[in-house]
């Protein structure tokens, strides 16, 4: 199973798409707070399924963001390793997450926006 982080998005590999996912008409996988996205520049396609998002990349292609370059994988044998310029995933389907933090000051946890 591959895991990819690029800033607060985190994708982990699953073995299929749930049944009954919604085919999305974009490619954003999520805003950022200055108004940069993290999107898919070509092959992969969004769905989503009771809250939940998933990305199936037909072909290895470029999760876009302007703020970050590169891709940090980690793969079945363990361990991260930065490869090259351009934050490319590999042919796959993954479930989308966003990284989450708590605030004391609110008492709950809250999702990250970079």
């Amino acid at each position: 199973m591959k895991i990819y982080h690029q800033g607060d998005v985190l994708l982990k590999g699953v073995t299929k798409l749930p049944e009954k996912a919604k085919k999305l008409d974009h490619k954003v996988v999520a805003h950022g707070e200055s108004g940069n996205t993290h999107r898919f520049t070509e092959y992969a396609n969004l769905y989503e399924y009771e809250g939940k998002g998933y990305a199936e990349v037909l072909k290895d292609t470029v999760l876009q963001h302007e703020e970050h370059k590169g891709s940090w994988i980690l793969s079945d044998a363990g361990g991260y390793a930065r490869i090259g310029t351009d934050f490319i995933i590999e042919k796959g389907i993954y479930e989308i997450e966003r990284e989450r933090e708590y605030s004391y000051e609110d008492e709950q946890l809250k999702t990250v926006v970079d």
